[in-house]
């Protein structure tokens, strides 16, 4: 029996050490193989993200555009009417302020109720017009404040993006890297069975 187990065991342990070596090798190959699809998966979505975002980013930018484009011409409109008599200024002001409605004055005595008092009419339409200007100004402003803001959130989106792919692209532990520190602790394993064994 003892020398049937020198013979032949030898022979058997090797092939068992083989077959551990090429399981070793296989593993760290299909894990390495894996982690290389899944990396590139991430980055075709990150640049799918990104491509999208861009899109989004160049409509809201367009939409940006439109809006201050509008103010252009509302503005020109309103500085291109005359109010310079009574008779521009009224129909202006009803236009403007419709809640604002001539009084007849009956007399040139102080009026006792607030709401007839004498206004110029011109100067009144003239105030109308700077506010209407300022109002279109402000509106549009507030829009493309709102509209920055959601451009600054996609680009903060697509750095988040682009963050994903690069660490996903940093190059993983290779293949012989992989299979030298698997064997490493196959060895300590091995090594550490063996003295428990003789002790």
């Amino acid at each position: 029996m003892i020398t049937w187990l020198k013979t032949y065991a030898s022979t058997h342990i090797a092939y068992i050490a083989i077959g551990i070596l090429a399981f070793v090798f296989w593993r760290a190959w299909i894990t390495q193989h894996d982690n290389a699809i899944r990396a590139e998966m991430q980055v075709h979505i990150s640049e799918a993200d990104v491509k999208a975002r861009d899109k989004t980013i160049a409509d809201l930018q367009a939409s940006k555009d439109q809006v201050v484009s509008d103010l252009q011409k509302q503005v020109q409109t309103l500085q291109a009417q005359k109010v310079d008599t009574p008779a521009q200024a009224l129909p202006f002001i009803k236009e403007v302020a419709p809640a604002i409605k001539p009084v007849p004055v009956m007399q040139d005595l102080e009026p006792t109720d607030d709401s007839q008092i004498k206004v110029d009419a011109v100067e009144l339409a003239k105030t109308l017009k700077q506010c209407s200007i300022e109002h279109e100004q402000l509106d549009a402003c507030q829009q493309v404040a709102k509209t920055d803001e959601q451009i600054i959130k996609e680009k903060d989106g697509q750095v988040a993006d682009k963050d994903a792919e690069i660490k996903t692209l940093k190059k993983p532990q290779g293949f012989w890297k992989k299979v030298g520190s698997t064997l490493k602790a196959v060895a300590v394993g091995v090594g550490i069975g063996f003295a428990v064994a003789h002790y």
